[in-house]
This record gives structure tokens, sequence and C-alpha cells, in this order.
């Protein structure tokens, strides 16, 4: 009973999460042009404060805050959101279908990834002093497919081996 209870929590947390994750994507592809830079700048600027705070490094400090905001832009902003959405979204997917119908809910989870990529730039064509990029699509894409590729791989390998398991 208790793995169970603990299995719908996980479920239930998962479904929240990518909801929610969905959600602020597209709250965050609909800000003007100034003010996503602005979050951007000051995000990267807080990180280029850690980085040069850690002393381990023999690499020169960051000095060029408007650069490494773009790198961080390009790295936190697209690749990362989408891998973190990436797991939230294969679990939700993977949990709440059973097993026989994996071949329906593992391509519906690979499409809606391409399609919330595609729809958080394709908002940005709309929106003042924003440009959706085909480029930042392929990188949102990228960190989705890498989490959720692996995720996948994994739960079917664990479905696999259960199947084995109860053959023998």
């Amino acid at each position: 009973m208790k793995k169970n209870t603990a299995l719908l929590i996980f479920k239930i947390t998962c479904t929240v999460l990518y909801v929610f994750m969905v959600g602020l994507l597209i709250v965050e592809a609909s800000m003007d042009g100034p003010t996503s830079g602005n979050q951007s700048t000051s995000i990267s600027v807080v990180i280029a404060d850690v980085i040069n705070s850690i002393e381990i490094f023999e690499a020169p400090p960051i000095t060029d805050v408007e650069a490494f905001s773009g790198v961080m832009r390009k790295v936190l902003g697209h690749f990362s959101t989408f891998l973190l959405l990436g797991v939230f979204s294969t679990f939700t997917y993977m949990l709440w279908f059973k097993d026989e119908k994996w071949k329906w809910s593992i391509p519906v989870n690979f499409a809606q990834g391409l399609a919330v990529a595609a729809l958080t730039e394709g908002i940005q064509l709309l929106v003042p002093g924003r440009a959706g990029l085909l480029s930042d699509v392929g990188i949102d894409y990228g960190g989705f497919i890498i989490s959720a590729l692996t995720i996948t791989i994994i739960m079917v390998f664990i479905h696999l081996n259960k199947k084995k398991r109860a053959g023998n």
C-alpha cells in the first residue's frame, strides 16, 4: 500500500511540475525583449560572481558579462530548462500509461517536447524585441531528447527485466 501511495505522489508531482514548466516556458517566451534580456543578464551576473569567487579554478575571471550572458541564455535558458522538462514529461507519460500503451505514449512525449520547443520560439516571433530562432528549437529539443531518451531506455530495461523475471 505504501509503495502505491509513494508512486502516486511521484506521478502527481511529476505531472504538476511538467504542466507548471510548460506554462512557465510560455510566460517566459511572452516577455518583451528588454525584460527578458535584463532577467538573463541579472542571472548571469550572479552566476559569474559565484564562478569568479571559486578559487579552485585557475581560469581567468569572467569579465565580459554580455558574452557570458549569451552563453548562459543558451545553456540555462534553453538546454537545461528543456532537459528538466524532459525528465518531468517522460515520467508523466510513462508512469500514467501502462507498459502496453508505451508504444503510443513514448512517441507522443517526444512529439510534444518538440512542439513545446517550437511553440515557445514561435511565440517569440510575435513579441517585440524577441527573435524566435530555429537553432534555439534545436538546443531546446536537444536538452529534452537527452533526458527523455535516457529515462525511456532505463524504464524499458526495467520493464524487460521484470518481464524476464516473471517468465522464469
